[in-house]
């Protein structure tokens, strides 16, 4: 399976890729700018078009007592976003 993992971040997007069926460990391929106006979702869509994906993993922070914080509750209306606008298959 191909697959596109990200991680999330205010100012950055990390974007890393695996293909499970030769590298099970993903591999850091692009970072994108998170400026909130719709251009990063532009660029992951494009990166996972280029690259085939399946499938979208999205880091999802934990403090360290397990519970949700602030950046847990970004990520998931990221994530929203992200499955909302482009239909694309997401996990956390």
């Amino acid at each position: 399976m191909k697959i596109i993992s990200l991680d999330f971040g205010e100012k950055y997007i990390g974007v890393a890729y695996a293909d499970t069926n030769s590298v099970l460990i993903a591999q850091p391929i692009d970072i994108v700018k998170n400026k909130g106006d719709g251009k990063e979702i532009d660029s992951i869509s494009e990166i996972y078009k280029k690259k085939k994906a399946e499938l979208v993993i999205l880091g999802y922070p934990r403090n360290l007592s397990g519970h949700p914080t602030q950046q847990t509750r970004d990520v998931e209306a990221f994530g929203d976003k992200l499955k909302s606008t482009l239909g694309l298959p997401l996990k956390y």
